[in-house]
């Protein structure tokens, strides 16, 4: 098993998104052979984890969006925000970011029914959205017309720096059960109130912020 952790490391390192143990099994084995089991590989990942975390690095180890992945410590926090500032070009327009948390929290949802808490139309901003691989089509409504179904994916996940959806700060009100009107104001507020609480929106036009590892339940506690 000569060098299976500095593979692991190197898998975890190198690809874009967290690595789930199911792959880091599967090319353990590829590489190491068959004998090589999950209980082995946990440990592993384990002891990478706790060597980043102590050790004299600006990045570590974190479960995240049911995988591992390297994120900054959040003592380099703004080290890397000071990067994505210079890249705000790129990044959501305010309006995407509005229509993201709507999805997230009221998902499946259709684009009627995000334009009905938002009150204009969801259309550009739902196509960055997919283009970003934010949001996903999760199916179609059984309704007339048979309208299309967003949903959140993994990345989505990654991107605020929550392993499951249930870890989305909790709204005042039931989205998607208002009618036009004041209600669905309220909603919305909701909404960008709660998304506020995970850096989902910007406190301002220009704003970024970058996940860390403090962004991710793994660093609780």
């Amino acid at each position: 098993m000569q060098g299976l952790e500095r593979h692991i490391e190197s898998i975890i390192f190198c690809a874009p998104e967290p690595v789930g143990m199911g792959d880091l099994l599967a090319c353990a084995r590829k590489l190491h052979g068959t004998d090589v089991d999950a209980e082995l590989v946990q440990a592993i990942v384990d002891d990478i984890m706790e060597r980043y975390r102590t050790g004299p690095y600006p990045f570590e180890v974190v479960a995240l969006a049911g995988g591992y992945q390297f994120l900054t410590k959040p003592e380099y926090k703004d080290a890397v925000a000071t990067l994505l500032a210079e890249q705000a070009r790129k990044k959501l327009s305010a309006s995407a970011l509005e229509t993201l948390a709507i999805v997230a929290y009221r998902q499946p949802i259709t684009k009627a029914e995000v334009e009905l808490v938002r009150g204009v139309s969801a259309d550009y901003a739902l196509l960055k959205l997919l283009e970003r691989g934010l949001i996903a089509i999760g199916g179609r409504k059984d309704a007339p017309g048979r309208p299309v179904l967003y949903q959140t994916t993994p990345r989505f996940l990654e991107h605020v720096g929550i392993r499951t959806l249930a870890d989305l700060p909790p709204v005042k009100e039931q989205i998607g059960t208002s009618e036009l009107g004041e209600p669905a104001e309220v909603a919305l507020a909701d909404i960008a109130a709660a998304a506020q609480d995970l850096d989902l929106l910007p406190t301002q036009p220009e704003a970024t912020t970058p996940p860390t590892a403090q962004d991710s339940p793994a660093a609780e506690g």
